[in-house]
């Protein structure tokens, strides 16, 4: 902030108080088909949809020299963010400060005039330089030249409130804030950057003073003060004082503006606090901090634009608070219906001390929290963090019930490989977190996994625990885990969901030359029957069954939380082995069908599919010693099916109520798993 008024008395204090106000800085003292169909009713919900990166929005370089030279913004931790698109873009900033140089390089074409109350250009030009090197701290494109804003493509509305001295003049704060309020207002401007301030402090002046000589101003801060309102970002002011600037400070006078309100205090490019920078005081619940440059400005200060296309470093609350502003509008970019307050909230909450240090060296391993909030707030913006989801989350999958995220999980069977979180890849869902039931959007194949697990084959899948043959009608024991098969029929083909949930027991009537075998296992979470019935002739063995289970779960797969569902199986399977001299061949195939049961709280509606499976194998007899064994298996995998979903995909923003669309995702198989087998054996 410019010095140009020194101390006052109390009676100088209320005469000057809504003149003497200058800029705060500057000068060292300042595959598969997917259909979605929506649920509509009469009216327009405000829809909350997922980030689509604006593709009129240049690519991201992080090597690009005028990021290179912008190091705050990496230091901040927006390298990935800027990556995946984010850049502001749609949102609006409205500035009140010296007014905007709109021809210049960094924001051409992206500054509309909002009012000029110094004189009649309707704020598009700067005449004291302050304005653009505010506004471009917070929305400098990315064009290849200069610096990089913290939100390089989002929008900017001027409001010329400061002369080409950097003050009022005659103008007063009554005569200009409801004005713009107003217009600030008609125009939906989510945030509103103030990098301007009284040379007083908050507790210099009584309340019911401010009362008398804020009056109008009062008033507009009070109608902006919703829900929905926009959030006044201040920068706490230059003046090395132990509380912040008068306007920075209202909450603590007027609560009600608390929630739309937030100051900022400045640290230097080493996490320290600047000699210059007030701190936060009787504000700290509204207070952040933000990097504002170092107190020789001329070496240490933010790097940015000033009119004329040129570059200039200043330092100052002034230069911290629109990194708070253009982070407001990453927020509101990233999360499309949150509101002013719930982004505000989100900084104030994430915000840390880590890496801070107090003028007199306190840092938060060696002195109190208190102290750390007395000097920073809630402490240095955490823009990554604020932008994750804060505490615990949820989905809720009907009105009534909510579902923690991190138990919902659905790891898709192998017989479906990748199809469902293929055809899912472009869906996302709605969730909302503990900290004030803000709203997200996040992509919904995150939490949709094929299994991690094989299709089992081998041997020890038929091999039961007497492994002798039955000479008569009699009741047989498997190991746990194991398909008693006898060990005569090489089927690999009899269950698509090989499961080790329970122990088997069954039937077995051996005749001269046909074999037929019931087996049951009944077990926590399934419940299975097989049969079949296999027929031996000379060289010739044939076989076929059918199998029926019942899971609590979706085969080899896990649906929790969310997507719960159960599910039932039908399956058949068939097969011949011929043997000639010195060759063996043998074929199977299986067919079958699962249908999904889900549970009432399971975003899951409804589901079936259809799948198949094949094998061939070769056994040589290459000496009487010596055997080779060849096998190619085309495990079961889905041949076609649907299932549908309730998605939470959109909020009405004036009641907060969750609205569904319902989904269906058509699952075919693009890339099938193939296994061959090979193996030498020693008689």
């Amino acid at each position: 902030m410019l010095n140009v008024f020194p101390k006052k008395s109390l009676y100088m204090v209320i005469l000057l108080a809504s003149t003497a106000l200058t800029a705060c800085g500057g000068g060292g003292g300042g595959g598969s088909s997917f259909t979605v169909t929506t649920d509509t009713k009469s009216g327009t919900l405000p829809q909350i949809r997922p980030f689509i990166a604006d593709p009129a929005v240049p690519d991201f370089d992080a090597s690009a020299t005028e990021y290179v030279d912008t190091p705050t913004l990496r230091e901040m931790g927006l390298t990935p963010f800027y990556a995946t698109g984010l850049s502001g873009s749609g949102i609006s900033v409205g500035v009140l400060d010296s007014g905007i140089d709109g021809d210049h390089e960094e924001l051409d074409g992206r500054v509309s005039g909002g009012g000029d109350w110094q004189g009649d250009t309707q704020g598009v030009t700067d005449p004291f330089g302050h304005g653009t090197h505010v506004a471009s701290i917070i929305a400098a494109a990315r064009n290849q030249r200069g610096i990089h804003g913290v939100a390089p493509y989002a929008d900017l509305v001027s409001y010329r409130i400061l002369n080409a001295e950097g003050r009022f003049g005659s103008q007063s704060g009554n005569d200009m804030v409801p004005a713009i309020l107003g217009n600030a207002r008609s125009r939906g401007l989510p945030v509103i950057n103030n990098s301007w301030a009284s040379i007083y402090e908050i507790n210099d002046i009584p309340k019911s003073t401010l009362d008398q000589i804020l009056r109008q101003e009062l008033q507009s801060y009070f109608q902006l003060a919703q829900v929905n309102g926009p959030i006044m970002v201040w920068a706490a002011g230059n003046d090395s004082d132990d509380q912040v600037s008068i306007r920075s400070g209202l909450p603590y006078h007027y609560p009600d503006l608390r929630q739309n309100w937030l100051t900022v205090v400045a640290a230097d490019n080493n996490l320290r606090e600047p000699r210059y920078t007030n701190r936060c005081g009787v504000a700290q619940a509204w207070c952040i901090t933000a990097p504002g440059g170092g107190d020789d400005q001329y070496s240490g200060g933010i790097y940015a634009a000033i009119p004329d296309d040129q570059y200039s470093r200043k330092s100052g609350t002034s230069m911290a608070a629109p990194f708070v502003s253009g982070s407001i509008a990453l927020l509101l970019e990233q999360f499309p219906g949150m509101t002013p307050r719930q982004a505000a909230a989100r900084l104030l909450a994430t915000a840390n001390y880590d890496g801070l240090v107090t003028a007199d060296g306190c840092t938060i391993a060696t002195c109190t929290e208190a102290q750390m909030a007395n000097v920073f707030g809630q402490g240095l913006i955490n823009l990554p963090d604020a932008l994750d989801p804060i505490g615990a989350t949820s989905i809720e999958t009907t009105s009534y019930v909510k579902m923690p995220l991190k138990q919902s999980v659905l790891v898709t069977p192998n017989v479906l490989g990748g199809s469902v979180r293929h055809a899912l890849a472009d869906q996302s869902i709605i969730v909302r977190d503990s900290f004030d039931n803000a709203a997200f959007v996040l992509a919904l194949d995150t939490y949709i996994l094929p299994s991690p697990l094989r299709y089992a084959t081998g041997y020890n899948v038929i091999k039961a625990r007497d492994g002798e043959h039955l000479a008569q009608s009699g009741f047989r024991f498997a190991e746990q885990g194991s398909i008693p098969l006898s060990a005569y029929l090489p089927a690999r083909l009899t269950d698509p969901s090989y499961s080790s949930d329970g122990n088997w027991v069954g039937y077995e009537h051996i005749g001269s030359d046909t074999r037929q075998q019931i087996f049951f296992s009944q077990g926590k979470n399934r419940s299975v029957v097989h049969g079949v019935i296999s027929q031996y002739h000379q060289n010739t063995q044939r076989w076929m069954g059918l199998g029926f289970d019942h899971q609590q779960g979706w085969a080899d797969g896990y649906a929790k939380g969310a997507f719960d569902t159960a599910s039932a199986s039908l399956w058949g399977f068939a097969g011949i082995r011929q043997q000639y001299e010195m060759v063996t061949l043998a074929a199977e195939a299986m067919i079958g069908q699962t249908r999904l049961n889900p549970k009432t709280h399971s975003l899951i509606t409804s589901g079936q599919y259809q799948y198949n499976a094949f094998r061939l194998g070769a056994t040589f007899d290459i000496s009487h010693v010596t055997r080779l064994h060849l096998d190619l298996l085309l495990p079961p995998a889905v041949q076609s099916g649907q299932i549908q979903f309730q998605l939470p995909s959109q909020i009405d923003v004036g009641t907060g109520k969750t609205h569904y669309s319902h989904a269906h995702a058509d699952l075919n198989l693009n890339d099938r798993e193939s296994r061959v087998d090979v193996m030498m054996k020693h008689l």
